[in-house]
């Protein structure tokens, strides 16, 4: 989707579209919902997507996931990655936001910025109800 590496002020730009998106979330100004995620991001034993999260807003449908992914040991040649101590096999993760059509493919991916991690937190934090659990605990 987008390969291409982006700029500084063009960073500055996606950071600040981030933050836009935690702001109204935060404010309930967009409304996320969760959902189990779509075939082509769960089934396979290398990579997974445990839940996704989708939202409309501006009339553009918003899909937000932490994909896993399995990295296995590269073969002996590639010297700089075994020689730095990892041990493989290793999971990492990657927190993936998108732009999807009415059935859910998607059209377009957000450059990778710092802030994806707290959107994701906002929306969990919004979707599981957290503030209103708290809220009820709170006043019994």
């Amino acid at each position: 989707m987008s390969g291409r590496a982006i700029m500084p002020e063009e960073k500055d730009q996606w950071i600040d579209v981030i933050a836009k998106l935690i702001k109204l979330t935060q404010e309930e100004k967009i409304k996320w919902s969760s959902s189990a995620p779509p075939e082509n991001l769960s089934g396979e034993k290398d990579r997974y997507v445990e839940t996704t999260f989708l939202a409309e807003y501006k009339g553009k449908k918003l899909r937000l996931y932490q994909r896993h992914l399995k990295v296995e040991e590269p073969p002996p040649f590639v010297f700089v990655a075994v020689s730095s101590g990892i041990k493989f096999p290793y999971w990492t993760s990657r927190i993936m936001l998108e732009i999807v059509d009415s059935s859910g493919r998607p059209l377009w991916e957000f450059p990778q910025v710092g802030p994806l991690n707290d959107l994701l937190t906002s929306v969990k934090y919004q979707v599981s109800g957290v503030k209103d659990f708290i809220d009820k605990l709170l006043s019994e």
